[in-house]
């Protein structure tokens, strides 16, 4: 079930699976969604995504905090699991 999102919201993400073709499982606080990832994150690593949009599709940006490698990383593609 895809928790409730609203466009500039953060939320804490833990990576519960890394999936195949660059996709992991992020579980937040009232559900889990699958998104595509650019960034290099590691199972079990807890994350703050950002909610940029939540159609046609959701796309969360991880955020990195300040002086951490990386900066923001979008996750685009991100479905209901």
């Amino acid at each position: 079930m895809l928790p409730a999102l609203k466009v500039g919201g953060t939320y804490a993400a833990r990576v519960v699976a890394l999936l195949p073709d660059r996709r992991v499982r992020l579980a937040l606080t009232d559900g889990s969604v699958d998104a595509r990832c650019e960034a290099p994150l590691r199972k079990g690593e807890t994350v703050t995504v950002e909610v940029d949009r939540l159609f046609p599709e959701v796309v969360l940006r991880v955020r990195r905090p300040a002086g951490a490698a990386g900066g923001r990383q979008e996750l685009p593609g991100a479905t209901p699991r």
